[in-house]
């Protein structure tokens, strides 16, 4: 990406395993002495196996699926918590848990969720959840398993 600046990468444990994420920052043009936007990109093995078919990982309730969420909102809250926007958009489901991630370095942090297809949601069954299952989600998460049934 020759256009953008990479950033230092975001170390982040899913499932007990590490993952590196690649980060470029690339800023739009300037307008009254400021940036317009700030765009910034993430580069893992998972997110890049996707393909404009299947945007979505399929099916929802497989662990890979979880694995690929968990980084992505681990990712996304760790960007929250290094640039600090006064705003966080969430676009669907998608990032709605970088919040809960970020909140303890950026408790401040004003929030603005869009649901921009009610109809689906990518709903994810929490029968794989309760129970004795809860402890592994909660590892996938890299979250307390407390937390996690909080918001069950």
């Amino acid at each position: 990406l020759q256009w953008a600046k990479e950033e230092e990468p975001l170390n982040i444990l899913v499932d007990g395993s590490e993952q590196r994420v690649r980060v470029w920052l690339h800023t739009l043009p300037m307008a009254e002495n400021r940036p317009i936007a700030e765009v910034l990109l993430l580069s893992h093995d998972w997110f890049e196996e996707r393909t404009g078919e299947t945007i979505y990982p399929n099916p929802m309730t497989r662990r890979k699926v979880l694995q690929f969420y968990s980084l992505w909102n681990q990712a996304v809250a760790k960007l929250i918590a290094r640039h600090k926007p006064s705003v966080f958009h969430c676009p669907d489901y998608h990032t709605a848990l970088a919040p809960l991630y970020a909140q303890p370095s950026h408790p401040n942090l004003r929030l603005l969720l869009v649901l921009h297809n009610a109809e689906y949601q990518g709903g994810v069954s929490t029968d794989m959840i309760r129970g004795s299952k809860l402890r592994h989600v909660a590892r996938i998460f890299h979250l307390p398993e407390e937390l996690v049934q909080k918001h069950l």
